[in-house]
């Protein structure tokens, strides 16, 4: 079973930010009861995949609305916690290429999960 962000977001909504992180951290997903069983089950043989996301969404889900963005991984890039590694501007994401991040370079697939992104600020891609 392949996990997305977005199937476990309302479980892992109504668990605090150190029971997942501990859970994580033991590699014990059993005390996280929110979840169903199988996807209890599918995050201890999955490690790899998910965990990393688990934990960037745990870090941001209070400070960014992630479904103004394409994918988990951008809204993470873009915010605080990664030091805003990707901008946004007319709905173009772009990685910084100076101190001040006032030039960048456009990326047209996510990084981490090659989702599509808008490189045309004059037709924005649908999120949905």
């Amino acid at each position: 079973m392949k996990l997305e962000i977005d199937e476990l977001r309302e479980f892992l909504d109504q668990h605090s930010d150190d029971e997942i992180r501990n859970a994580i951290v033991a590699e014990d997903f059993s005390g996280l009861v929110h979840l169903p069983a199988g996807v209890r089950q599918a995050l201890a043989g999955n490690p790899d995949d998910i965990w990393t996301d688990i934990w960037w969404y745990v870090d941001i889900r209070n400070e960014v609305r992630l479904d103004d963005f394409p994918c988990l991984h951008i809204a993470y890039a873009a915010s605080a916690k990664a030091g805003f590694l990707i901008g946004q501007s007319h709905g173009v994401f772009a990685m910084g290429s100076n101190e001040k991040r006032t030039e960048g370079i456009v990326i047209a697939f996510c990084p981490w999960c090659a989702k599509p992104l808008n490189v045309n600020a004059r037709n924005p891609l649908r999120l949905a």
